[in-house]
């Protein structure tokens, strides 16, 4: 472990004499004790991380300390596992990276914390100011790095403090702890040299005053009346996950139908019976018809930015009604829909939801309108699986099985992108919100639950379900980790020899050279080889047993399904709009 920032250490150090644990007052005497006791404090029960020498005084005070701490195989790794444990838990969750590619590793999935909404403090180390320059190993300075991309507040990180002496310590615990509080997620960069790490607090910690939301602007009562005379409809996403009874209570209010961003699926009860279904990538093709039966005046949007992974754009799912999109921070929302049609409102979710409900009439019966000419809106029910008659295991009846094996009986699934994601989105359906995890597809990182399956599993002491393809199986996975730390975690990897989205993308578009192909892998063999349970699927009469061994797995488990890879996942509105992209305005 080479050390990258004291140069007078040239080899792994034992603990040396001036870092000890922390006192039984509670009290610390170094810069790293002082991060665990601040931690702690945040509300942090879990940290991940991949060690090094850059690093080295933090790691052994966050492993001294009694705070879980989950040594991961990669950095993109431990980034997207803290991400799903922070989301999962509901709370902060601290990283710990080295210095040069234990950072730059960590970029994907710092940036995938930030578009999740998760709250997470990355620890990285930072190269003493001594040795800047000099071509140190690892250098991580802004001569080696450019700053404005992790050492500057911006897209990636809403805060970054670098410290090479102990002083400022107290402000990072004022900047986390105000940025924790806020329900939109914060993610922070704490850059340490190893002399500040290892060095004396000048003074004693003290928490800094509880930092409380910031008030957001008086809803406006003329909107409200507006809406509640009219007939609406709710879209309902990612942002609304703490407002289900509150989007619950106003769907009934004002009797109107629901449909969801596929980060939305569960929010709303997907069997209940003024669930339209879900929309954009991998959506139900029936939201658009019933939601033109239905004939709204407004589309009430909560919570989404409502991007091309949320609506692909389609300008169906607003039928003739006003867009009303409702979001936290409404000015970082793109103009995805015409700005003529489209009203933004600041406000918490729930609290927007109670407001509307309280100015809408108790009503006894549902609204009439003369221009409404569909009905009540049709009860959204799955599709029944696909006959037995196929060779490999067609997607479909793999859903069914996930269905009754893992989802109705509330484990936490989540859908990796790729076809798997857009099978999920189109073939599960959820009632419980939270249970259900797919991606921000602004980033749409492959290998992403792969990984994040393991710090759900970690910090909620549930199973987790990780629904994977093939192809982001092998690019990014964390089934060592699960198995060093006993994570109840089952991958269900859809086994078709190829990336198979872009196999069926590249037919689509009519492009015979671009060559998706994978060598046939046998996860059962490799989840073995790291000390998993593996279980292989090569025929469909074989899958029932198979999920309902996996299910009494204590520990991780792999199951390996041979899909069709002729079975086309519900993608193809992306392709066409590969195929059409127009070059200003929407239009397909």
């Amino acid at each position: 472990m080479a050390d990258v920032s004291d140069q007078a250490e040239t080899s792994a150090p034992a603990r040396p004499a001036d870092v000890r644990p922390a006192s039984p007052d509670g009290t610390a005497s170094t810069l790293a004790q002082g991060v665990v006791m601040m931690l702690r404090a945040l509300g942090v029960k879990e940290t991940f991380g991949v060690s090094g020498g850059g690093i080295v005084y933090m790691w052994d005070a966050l492993s001294a300390s009694g705070v879980p701490t989950y040594h991961c195989r990669h950095e993109t790794g431990a980034l997207f596992a803290a991400c799903e444990a922070s989301i999962a838990a509901d709370r902060p969750v601290a990283v710990f990276v080295t210095t040069g590619p234990g950072l730059t590793n960590s970029l994907t999935g710092l940036m995938a914390a930030r578009y999740e909404g998760a709250k997470v403090l990355l620890i990285s180390g930072y190269t003493d100011p001594a040795y800047v320059g000099r071509f140190p190993i690892q250098e991580t300075s802004p001569l080696s790095l450019p700053p404005q991309t992790l050492h500057t507040p911006n897209q990636t990180v809403q805060g970054v403090t670098i410290l090479d002496s102990p002083q400022s310590l107290a402000g990072v615990w004022e900047a986390c702890a105000a940025g924790f509080a806020r329900s939109t997620g914060y993610v922070h960069h704490l850059a340490l040299t190893v002399p500040a790490q290892r060095g004396h607090l000048p003074v004693p910690l003290s928490a800094p005053p509880r930092a409380t939301a910031a008030d957001t602007p008086a809803l406006d009562q003329a909107l409200l009346s507006r809406l509640a005379a009219g007939r609406c409809a709710l879209w309902v996403g990612w942002g609304a996950r703490r407002a289900a009874a509150a989007v619950a209570e106003l769907s009934e209010r004002l009797d109107a139908p629901v449909m969801s961003t596929p980060r939305g699926k569960g929010i709303f009860p997907e069997a209940g019976p003024r669930y339209l279904g879900v929309t954009g990538l991998g959506g139900d093709p029936e939201v658009a018809d019933a939601l033109r039966r239905h004939d709204p005046d407004f589309v009430i949007a909560l919570g989404s930015r409502l991007g091309d992974g949320a609506s692909c754009y389609d300008e169906a799912y607003l039928a003739r009604a006003q867009l009303i999109q409702v979001d936290l921070a409404p000015d970082d929302l793109p103009h995805v829909y015409p700005a003529d049609r489209l009203i933004r409102v600041e406000a918490d979710v729930a609290a927007f939801a109670y407001a509307l409900v309280e100015a809408a009439p108790a009503m006894c019966a549902p609204p009439t309108n003369t221009h409404h000419t569909g009905g009540p809106a049709p009860r959204h029910t799955p599709s029944a699986p696909p006959p037995r008659t196929e060779r490999l295991v067609h997607p479909r009846r793999l859903l069914h099985e996930i269905q009754s094996r893992f989802v109705d009986r509330g484990d936490l699934v989540m859908g990796d992108n790729g076809n798997a994601f857009a099978w999920g989105n189109r073939y599960l359906r959820f009632s419980r919100p939270g249970q259900w995890r797919v991606s921000n597809l602004y980033l749409g990182s492959m290998g992403h639950f792969a990984c994040g399956a393991v710090g759900a599993a970690l910090a909620t002491g549930r199973r987790a379900v990780a629904l994977v393809g093939d192809g982001a199986m092998l690019m990014q996975n964390e089934v060592s980790t699960a198995v060093q730390y006993n994570a109840s975690v089952v991958w269900i990897v859809l086994n078709d020899a190829s990336y198979g989205m872009c196999r069926q993308g590249t037919k689509a578009l009519s492009l015979p050279y671009a060559d998706s192909s994978l060598p046939m892998t046998d996860f059962a063999q490799y989840a073995e080889a790291l000390g998993a349970r593996g279980i292989r699927v090569t025929a469909p009469e074989a899958l029932h047993d198979a999920l309902r061994e996996a299910a009494t797995v204590q520990g991780p488990c792999v199951v390996d399904v041979l899909i069709d890879p002729e079975a086309l996942a519900p993608t193809q509105r992306r392709f066409a709009g590969l195929k059409h992209v127009p070059s200003a305005g929407l239009g397909h």
